[in-house]
């Protein structure tokens, strides 16, 4: 049976969860979150200028919550929320650090779908792909809450 504390603490981490995804969405609806990643995979030939593409007679639009930021609002509300026992400077820092490596690992994430769905198919690759980030989000929440010492 839980404790009070931590059915407290699980409370207020879906209250802040709910809050930062609520940015999400505000944000992504004045600034197309997704347009950065677009381009690049534009760029790339994977996507036309739109974000869409065929593949394997399915199409495959890269939008809003293909952006990276999606991961980065849940990795937010992880690190600002009561199961992190950190300090604000601490949670700052570690928040900066796990966006840039979260964005960073959704273009990794993408770029594997389109190089090995063919292999692998498109369904399985697009799951796998979540999969992977979801365990970056909780093994950056982890090594930042408590295995990095930061100097003070």
């Amino acid at each position: 049976m839980l404790s009070k504390q931590s059915l407290r603490d699980i409370l207020l981490f879906c209250l802040v969860l709910a809050v930062s995804l609520g940015v999400f969405y505000l944000l992504d609806g004045l600034l197309a979150l997704e347009k950065p990643v677009v381009y690049l995979f534009n760029m790339l030939g994977f996507v036309n200028v739109n974000g869409t593409s065929l593949v394997d007679n399915t199409i495959v639009l890269i939008n809003y919550e293909c952006s990276g930021f999606f991961s980065i609002f849940v990795y937010l509300a992880l690190i600002f929320s009561p199961i992190s026992k950190l300090g604000l400077r601490r949670r700052f820092i570690s928040f900066f650090v796990g966006a840039i490596i979260l964005y960073l690992a959704n273009i990794l994430r993408l770029l594997l779908l389109f190089r090995l769905w063919p292999v692998f198919g498109i369904e399985f690759m697009h799951i796998f792909g979540w999969f992977l980030m979801s365990a970056i989000i909780f093994g950056l929440w982890y090594w930042f809450s408590y295995k990095q010492q930061f100097s003070h």
